[in-house]
């Protein structure tokens, strides 16, 4: 091991432990308190062979390896989520670990094992991806702007982890072991791994608590023998009345649960009886409201001069990019072409 992957493997061991010991004190993320347990034990491990000059690594970097998926995805999964707990039957996700003893203790490291193990942690990286992405959808349901929820650097944070892990990958079985090649490319996905993990637990720590009303969705079949038609109907016009008579949709940032609120009924009620009575999710059902609300000021001699953004702004949008693009999901025209045909 070289100094240079030395002082990389101690920067990493000091700096997931400060986090650690961050996140402790403040109580909060226990899945990704685990990660950080884990990685720590992991570059731990990496320093005591670096200093004892003996392989001792070799069975247990695999296994180690193992829960970084398990954690990752039970980690996004609780901010995600905020109801979320770890329960008995999340053990399962224990399995890829108790697989990798298996495989390691009884043919070996390397070869087909080190492959078999690597798709299972891309797996579980596959898996995280496929949790945001369809957050993403489930947000829109609980939210009139899902554009302040994204969570598009949890993308990112897996493709960090991706590419720091493909780079190690290449170091060990494509180049020859202890080549200038290899050790470069080694030092490069520890530097790609510490940016990640600091912008991870960074991004973690800052993101906003909004996201307490989302539920996971459930299919359209199985929502309809919830709810009888008299009761989608009867709620179809309450909430049509509710928005006229307060004018919700000009609150920039309404969720569902104010809403629910209101009409003195559960969130999850009200995001299901929307998407199944306006065949819309929250955002759209908001969102198409605000635009009918813009083009009526578009419309109005006193906005003739105003600028689009403040048309947006007093609509109830809170950004540019929000009026923009729902204003074209509905109008199949952008704002400023709309404005352009049909205002003299």
């Amino acid at each position: 091991m070289t100094d240079s992957q030395t002082i990389l493997f101690s920067l990493l061991l000091l700096h997931s432990l400060l986090l650690g010991a961050y996140l402790i004190r403040e109580g909060r993320l226990m899945t990704l308190r685990i990660f950080l347990f884990v990685f720590a034990l992991h570059m731990s491990l990496n320093l005591i062979e670096s200093w004892l000059a003996r392989d001792i690594t070799t069975m247990v970097a695999p296994v180690l390896a193992q829960l970084y998926g398990p954690s990752l995805l039970l980690f996004f999964t609780e901010l995600m989520y905020a109801g979320f707990r770890i329960q008995r039957a999340q053990i399962v996700h224990l399995l890829p670990a108790s697989l990798a003893v298996i495989l390691v203790f009884t043919a070996g490291p390397g070869g087909w094992v080190d492959m078999v193990l690597s798709t299972t942690i891309l797996l579980y990286l596959f898996a995280a991806l496929y949790r945001v992405l369809k957050f993403h959808r489930e947000v829109k349901d609980a939210y009139s702007d899902p554009w302040g929820t994204r969570l598009d650097w949890m993308v990112m944070i897996i493709l960090g982890f991706i590419v720091g892990g493909s780079l190690d990958g290449l170091s060990r079985s494509i180049l020859e072991v202890g080549s200038a090649a290899a050790l470069g490319l080694q030092v490069l996905s520890l530097i790609v791994i510490l940016g990640t993990l600091t912008a991870m637990v960074w991004k973690a720590m800052t993101h906003p608590k909004v996201l307490v009303e989302v539920t996971p969705t459930r299919t359209r079949a199985a929502e309809i023998e919830l709810f009888d038609v008299e009761r989608i109907e009867e709620f179809k016009k309450n909430v049509e009345k509710l928005f006229f008579d307060n004018a919700l949709h000009l609150k920039p940032r309404l969720t569902v649960g104010e809403v629910a609120e209101k009409m003195d009924a559960l969130p999850k009620d009200v995001s299901r009886l929307i998407n199944l009575g306006f065949e819309q999710n929250f955002s759209d059902y908001v969102n198409d409201k605000r635009v009918n609300t813009a083009i009526d000021l578009m419309r109005d001699p006193d906005y003739v001069r105003r600028s689009l953004l403040q048309i947006a702004f007093d609509a109830g949008f809170n950004s540019k990019t929000a009026f923009h693009d729902s204003f074209s999901r509905k109008m199949r025209t952008t704002p400023a072409d709309w404005r352009k045909q049909n205002v003299t």
